[in-house]
């Protein structure tokens, strides 16, 4: 028999009798804690307008975000909460800050466009500062004047166009591809192999679909190392090896989640392999690596870090004759995790 834990049962059969003395944050992070264990089966605060008000009560701009994030994951906000949500995220346009403004960005609460305005106009500041940067320099300096990891799925989107990198229509047959065969891997993963990991976090997958080529390898070699496809998951699963040999793509530590390693990141390995695929292949230096044609397709299931952006720059910059397309996936709410 499973036991639901004494918060689930609280949170999720009586939440009208306890928000009353819950603050804000408290909702808030109670909201979050069940959208990442994809625990709760429905909105927790989406039965009236005055639950959702409190959520949103607080003069922290980042619990709104927080809730508003939660909500949206665990179901899909209801017309209250979502009115709620954007009558005190339109007064505090003004106090967000990159993150929790492209999150609120991403719930796309109605009425609400003067956020994206903002965040647009934020990523365009953004984006002509970096490229006045060393892509390669590893510096993270910039990252740390601006307080921001990720810039959502609408921000990031936006910041790689301003890097010349394309985006595949979510309706094309890749975008379809690379869902069903993240859905595969996902269902793949036995109980057994899940309770070996002791810190079992949402997953992050990246699918890639590669067609290259070098007037300078033989028909053979090209086709087997520079034409497929591949999936990538976040974090070092302790299967195979890790990608990077080559080291021509570096990482960047990031200003709010400083200790996470970004060369664990899907993305970031995904890129790497390709490197070293070029390199086994025999293309080898800066002149050799300019005469590489062709295109690669990457679809994750979700906002790429800045380290990935800045990896999917430095890819660009490093093959500058090949087309990369990106596509950040919507989250796929209460499954699998991805």
């Amino acid at each position: 028999m499973t036991h639901e834990p004494a918060v689930g049962r609280i949170w999720v059969h009586r939440p009208t009798g306890l928000l009353g003395s819950f603050t804000s944050r408290e909702c808030a992070g109670l909201a979050w804690a069940f959208a990442t264990l994809k625990r709760c089966g429905r909105p927790p605060l989406g039965a009236t307008p005055a639950q959702a008000i409190m959520l949103t009560s607080t003069p922290e701009p980042l619990d709104p975000a927080n809730g508003a994030w939660a909500l949206d994951t665990v179901k899909p906000l209801g017309e209250a909460v979502c009115g709620a949500l954007a009558s005190v995220a339109l007064n505090k346009t003004h106090s967000f800050e990159n993150q929790p403004l492209a999150t609120l960005v991403d719930v796309n609460l109605p009425g609400c466009e003067l956020l994206k305005d903002r965040l647009r106009a934020n990523i365009c500041t953004f984006a002509a500062q970096w490229l006045q940067q060393d892509a390669f320099s590893g510096s993270n300096a910039l990252l740390l004047d601006w307080q921001v990891d990720n810039f959502g799925l609408f921000g990031t989107s936006l910041l790689l166009s301003k890097f010349g990198v394309l985006q595949p229509s979510p309706e094309t047959d890749f975008a379809r591809r690379a869902s069903q065969r993240v859905a595969s891997e996902e269902s793949g993963r036995t109980d057994d192999w899940r309770r070996q990991r002791f810190f079992f976090k949402e997953r992050v997958y990246c699918f890639v679909e590669f067609a290259l080529d070098h007037p300078g390898l033989k028909p053979e070699v090209g086709n087997l190392l520079l034409e497929g496809s591949m999936v990538k998951e976040n974090s070092f699963l302790g299967e195979g090896s890790r990608a990077g040999r080559t080291g021509l793509i570096r990482s960047l530590v990031l200003p709010i989640n400083e200790l996470v390693d970004r060369t664990l990141c899907a993305e970031f390995q995904a890129l790497s392999e390709l490197c070293d695929r070029l390199d086994s292949a025999g293309v080898k230096g800066i002149a050799s690596r300019r005469f590489v044609t062709g295109t690669v397709r990457l679809w994750t299931s979700g906002a790429s870090c800045l380290s990935c952006v800045g990896a999917m720059r430095q890819f660009s910059l490093l093959f500058p004759t090949t087309s990369l397309q990106v596509l950040c996936s919507e989250r796929l709410r209460g499954g699998s995790g991805v």
